[in-house]
C-alpha cells in the first residue's frame, strides 16, 4: 500500500467517525462500560489477593519444644525448621524469654510473675512464619513430626479457608473478563455492523470501480480501532477518578473506622495504573479491529 493512499484511507477512518456520530457514539459508550467492569474486575481481584498476603504476614506458627529434649535435639529442631523451604523469620525463644516477654506484656501487673522465675512453667519456643499460605498444612505436618516437638500452634484451618476464598475470587473473576471480552466483541460487532450497513451502497460502488477488499476494509479498520482507543481513553480516566474518590473516601472519616479497617489494605492506584492501562488499550483495540473486520466481510461479497 502506498503512503499517500495509506494516509488517504486513515483519514476515511477519521472522517467514518465524525460522519457517523451517533452509532460511533454507541460504539465508545458500550465499549467503555464493558472495559469498566473489566477492569473492576481485575482490582477486585488484585486487591483481595493483597488483602489474604496480609492476612498471611501475621500467620504464624508457634512450637513448643519438648522439656525432655536435650540441647542437640533443639539445635537440630532449630536447623530443620531454618532449612524447610516453606519457612522464614525462624526464632528460637528461650523459656527465659518468653516469661520475660509475657511479664512485658502484661504491663504493671508484671510484677505477678516474678515467682515463676525460679520454677518457670512455659516451655522453650520456636517461631516461624511460612512463605506460601497454601502450603502451611503440609508444613504443619513436617514440623509436628520431628524429634523434640511437643506441639505445634498454627491457623491451618484459616489459612486453607483464606487460600479457597483466593482460588474462587480469582476464577470468578477470570470467568467475568472472558465473558465480558466476548459480550463486548459481539455487541461492538453488531454496532459496527450496522454502520457499514448504511454505508453499504458506498462499499458497493467501491467494489465496481475495481477497488481492493484491503482498500475497502482499511478505514473501517481505523474506525474500529479509534472507538476502542477512545473507549479505553474515557474507561481509565472514570477508574481512575472512581478508584481515587473510593481512597479517599476510606482513608478519611472516624464515622465509618469499621470500613476503613476492613479496606485499609486497598492497592494505591499508582501501584496498578500500567497493568489497568495496559488492559484497557489491548482490550478496546482488539475488541474495535476484530469486530470490524469481522463485521465487513459479508458486505465485500458483490
Amino acid at each position: 500500500m502506498k503512503g499517500s493512499n495509506f494516509g488517504y484511507l486513515c483519514k476515511q477512518g477519521f472522517k467514518n467517525i465524525r460522519l457517523n456520530r451517533v452509532l460511533s457514539l454507541a460504539s465508545v459508550s458500550i465499549l467503555t462500560v464493558c472495559l469498566l467492569l473489566v477492569g473492576l474486575s481485575v482490582l477486585f481481584s488484585e486487591n483481595v489477593s493483597v488483602a489474604i498476603g496480609g492476612l498471611t504476614d501475621n500467620s504464624l506458627v508457634a512450637v513448643e519444644v519438648s522439656d525432655e529434649a536435650t540441647e542437640e535435639t533443639k539445635s537440630a529442631l532449630l536447623t530443620l525448621i531454618e532449612t524447610n523451604d516453606n519457612t522464614e523469620d525462624v526464632e528460637y525463644i528461650p523459656k527465659a524469654e518468653g516469661l520475660e516477654q509475657f511479664k512485658e506484656s502484661l504491663s504493671d501487673n508484671a510484677g505477678l510473675l516474678d515467682a515463676l522465675e525460679d520454677d518457670n512453667p512455659l516451655p522453650d519456643m520456636i517461631r516461624f512464619q511460612v512463605k506460601h499460605l497454601e502450603r502451611m498444612p503440609e508444613t504443619v505436618a513436617y514440623v509436628t513430626s520431628l524429634e523434640g516437638v511437643a506441639s505445634v500452634q498454627s491457623t491451618s484451618e484459616l489459612s486453607r479457608a483464606l487460600v479457597n476464598i483466593k482460588n474462587i475470587v480469582t476464577a470468578c473473576c477470570t470467568v467475568i473478563v472472558a465473558v465480558l471480552s466476548i459480550v463486548s466483541l459481539v455487541i461492538i460487532s453488531n454496532v459496527i455492523r450496522a454502520s457499514i450497513f448504511a454505508r453499504r451502497k458506498e462499499v458497493n460502488i467501491m467494489k465496481f470501480v475495481g477497488a481492493t477488499n484491503t482498500f475497502i476494509r482499511f478505514p473501517f479498520f481505523i474506525e474500529g480501532i479509534l472507538i476502542g482507543l477512545i473507549a479505553a481513553l474515557v474507561a481509565f480516566g472514570l477508574t481512575w477518578g472512581g478508584y481515587t474518590l473510593l481512597l479517599h473516601y476510606v482513608q478519611g472519616g472516624d464515622s465509618y473506622s469499621w470500613f476503613v479497617n476492613t479496606f485499609a489494605s486497598l492497592i494505591p492506584f499508582e501501584n496498578v495504573w500500567q497493568q489497568i492501562a495496559l488492559i484497557y488499550a489491548a482490550g478496546g483495540v482488539a475488541v474495535g479491529a476484530i469486530g470490524t473486520v469481522t463485521s465487513i466481510g459479508s458486505h465485500l461479497k458483490v
